[in-house]
């Protein structure tokens, strides 16, 4: 990532220089420390380029976190590996873990056989040395100018590499921390739980898990889609099945500048030993039968894709996200078009899948009434009621506006799209 290199090259001169005044070279520090990588980066690279890339840090407060979940350092010989390091935050929460020496060289020695890491673009490595190099100067109190082809040397294990390739560099680890890039990739041929394209975060995580020794405890910062996604479920049961799952825990926004919502998952590997049991992840409710929106609904999803589906076959009234107003009953539908595939009968209530947790409301719905079957886009998730009647869909509409079940579904999927096996959990609450 060259828009990063300017600021790459500053770190480095802090790092190289005697500072004429060490208050301020010691503030300038403190903040490249606490999160100023990222601020470059936004400042430096569109938002579209960082997307394309999965180039977004971090941070200290979530790498902070991710060393907690993995644990203090075993003995004096315990390496940390970060397969995507970035611009280095989950290596230096290690390091703020692991003793100092007497000089600032000796201490990067003593860190460089116990920190290791890897990512695919220079300038990212070059950011992970020379900020490691600065933690050691502000933990040993001392200013030491190094000169940045130093680095390599004092820290061999933090180099240039292709997470999905090297698999002996997990082996070697025995405490692995990850943020891997969350941006859609194919399914490579030996993927045994998806087709077509998904999250590469799934993928980095099932490449951890399979190259890790039995009994290595890995921390990874991962999009919500994977603990909550229903087309994801085939994944969780491969990692349950080769990891005892320690804990998940939600977090919420990756940052104040990244609109998705993540999860730390911390696991023990051990691989085929497991059992997987049913979906656990997602904080639900033990809840069944008429206790849920399925217990009085047919939920399903539109079928109608715009770009996909071409104008042909019989003309329905046609429904889309856009097209529906909030809350409200819709009796008459302006908008028609031609469809061959699945359509459905009113009533039924209609449920917006975009949703996200810093919505007003996570299930924004409409009624819909009507003699003619409807075809509804795919943004839309359809409730069609088991008794037909459209009592019981206002009591849907009355349930879904309430804020238990706003509360509900941020609990249960934090992730910008409404899945159908989420709204058929919600609980149908006594009192809406």
């Amino acid at each position: 990532m060259k828009a990063l290199l300017p600021y790459v090259h500053a770190i480095e001169e802090h790092v190289g220089i005697w500072p004429r005044s060490w208050e301020r070279w010691a503030s300038w520090c403190d903040v490249c420390l606490d999160g100023g990588p990222s601020r470059a980066l936004r400042e430096a690279a569109p938002l579209a380029h960082r997307k394309a890339l999965g180039a977004f840090f971090t941070g200290p407060e979530l790498g902070w976190r991710a060393a907690l979940a993995v644990g203090p350092p075993t003995d004096h010989n315990t390496v940390y590996f970060d397969p995507t390091c970035g611009a280095g935050d989950l290596l230096l929460a290690a390091a703020r873990q692991l003793p100092v020496a007497r000089t600032v060289a000796e201490t990067l020695s003593l860190w460089g056989g116990r920190l290791t890491g890897c990512d695919l673009s220079p300038v990212f490595i070059r950011a992970t040395r020379a900020r490691l190099a600065l933690l050691a100067m502000r933990r040993c109190g001392a200013h030491e100018p190094l000169a940045p082809e130093m680095l390599s040397d004092l820290l061999p294990g933090v180099t240039v590499g292709d997470a999905l390739r090297c698999r002996d560099r997990y082996a070697a680890a025995d405490k692995i921390m990850m943020n891997p890039p969350f941006r859609a990739i194919g399914v490579p041929p030996s993927c045994e739980w998806s087709t077509g394209r998904i999250n590469s975060a799934a993928l980095f995580t099932e490449t951890a898990i399979f190259n890790s020794r039995d009994g290595i405890r890995i921390a990874a910062i991962l999009p919500d889609v994977l603990r909550a996604g229903s087309r994801y479920r085939r994944w969780r049961r491969m990692v349950a099945g080769n990891a005892i799952v320690n804990d998940i825990m939600t977090h919420g926004a990756f940052d104040s500048h990244a609109d998705i919502d993540v999860f730390l998952l911390r696991l023990t590997v051990s691989k085929g030993r497991n059992v997987p049991t049913n979906d656990e992840w997602t904080n639900k409710d033990n809840l069944c039968g008429s206790n849920t929106v399925a217990g009085h609904f047919a939920v399903r999803v539109g079928a109608v894709v715009p770009h996909r589906h071409s104008e042909a076959g019989p003309e329905y009234p046609y429904i889309h996200a856009r097209s529906l107003p909030p809350w409200q009953t819709v009796v008459k539908i302006a908008e028609t078009r031609r469809f061959a595939g699945t359509v459905f009968a009113p009533p039924f209530v209609a449920v917006r899948r975009t949703s996200g947790p810093r919505d007003r409301s996570r299930a924004t719905a409409s009624i819909v009434l009507g003699r003619r079957a409807v075809a509804v886009e795919n943004h839309v998730v359809v409730c069609l009621p088991v008794d037909g009647s459209i009592e019981r869909c206002q009591g849907l509409l009355a349930r879904l506006q309430c804020g238990k079940t706003d509360a509900w579904l941020n609990r249960r999927i934090r992730c910008r799209h409404l899945t159908t096996s989420a709204v058929a959990e919600i609980p149908w609450w006594d009192e809406p």
